[in-house]
Formats: C-alpha cells, structure tokens, sequence
C-alpha cells in the first residue's frame, strides 16, 4: 500500500511528458489529489490569480460526477478543499489553457468526454508513456503517495499534508498508508544527513577551529 514513484522517477515523468498528460501528472504529483478528483477537474476550480485550486468534485468508483460540498468529509477524509498551487503548476496550467481541447474540462477522453475510467488512463496512456521513458508502472494513485512522501521527507509539517491530500489531521492513515522511504535516492538520503549536518553545526560549531 505504500509503493510510490521515487524522485528519480517522478522527474523523469514530469520532464518527458508533454500535453495534457503532463498537466495530469504535474497536478497529481504536486498536490497528491486523488485520480478521481484530478479527473474531474474543471477550468472553473482554479483562480490564476491567486494560485489557488478549489477542489469540488470527483469521479466516485461507480463512475459518476459527485459534486462536494463544503463541509462534506467521511471518517478519515475531507472532500472538499482549498490547495495553493505551485508557481510551476500555475505556469503549466495557464500555457495549456492556451491550447485547451475543451472550455470546461481539463482532461477529456476522445470521445469529448471526461474520463469516468481511470483504467482508460492507465492502459492507454500512462503505461505505453512509462515503457517509453523506462519507468516502471505503479499505478496512477501512487502519484499521491508519491506526494505524501516528498512533502514529509522535505520537512513539511504532517497536518500540512494532510490538509492538502484531504485527510483529517491526526489520522494514522497518512503515515501507515502513503509515507514511504522508498522514495528516496541515495543522493536525497545523502542530501538529507547534510541538511541536519548544517542544523547541528548552526549550535554546536565542534569543527570550528
């Protein structure tokens, strides 16, 4: 349940992908939205101004459009969500408006449809992408515990990133579920000792001569 796209391959996907699969996956990795938010999301959810991503809706298992409401939420998840978006993200989304295939959906099926089947996605255009680039298939949701991942091991705070996946703050499935080490290279690990090295050494200056 924890297997996730390293960062080694999470750059690979995001910097060879290009359309509108890259702007799928740009949104799933870097707000770790689940695959049936990401596939219902309209033009309208999102405030360029602000950089902001109103989340109102998703593609529910029985493969229909729920709309949320704002205090919508079950035992350990919060629908309905507010997410700040990355400069980059914004950047990606405002030069694909430009060339937009639809004024409503971001991401429709060739039939002029959104997508309802993630397996669609999945067998038709995320697997035949991964064999190109030589990544290996892990699945479209793992892009969100991909998220979780990064952000926890960046050092963002774990009520941060709950709030923004849409889980409740303090619940275990955050951490039993989608953190995983997995995801680090032995650079990010090495990346990682030198970013405490620093911190111990801003106090205790023991190689000072």
């Amino acid at each position: 349940t924890t297997e996730a796209y390293t960062t080694a391959e999470t750059a690979k996907m995001l910097k060879e992908a290009t359309g509108w699969l890259r702007v799928f996956l740009d949104i799933s990795f870097k707000t770790g939205i689940r695959t049936g938010e990401a596939m219902a999301l309209k033009w309208e959810d999102f405030d360029f101004v602000n950089g902001l991503l109103y989340l109102s809706r998703a593609v529910t298992n029985d493969k229909i459009i729920v709309e949320f409401n704002k205090g919508s939420q079950g035992k350990n998840k919060k629908h309905y969500r507010t997410i700040p978006l990355f400069e980059s993200t914004i950047a990606l989304l405002k030069s694909y408006y430009e060339v937009r295939a639809d004024r409503i959906w971001l991401f429709i099926s060739k039939d002029g449809e959104p997508f309802l089947h993630s397996s669609s996605i999945n067998n038709y255009h995320l697997k035949p992408f991964l064999k190109e680039i030589g990544v290996k298939y892990k699945t479209l949701y793992a892009t969100r515990r991909t998220y979780a991942s990064v952000m926890r091991f960046a050092g963002e705070d774990l009520e941060k990133v709950q709030e923004v996946m849409g889980h409740t703050k303090g619940s275990f499935v955050t951490e039993k579920h989608y953190i995983t080490e997995d995801i680090l290279s032995i650079q990010d690990r090495q990346n990682q000792a030198k970013h405490r090295e620093d911190l111990f050494n801003t106090l205790i200056k023991s190689e000072e001569k």
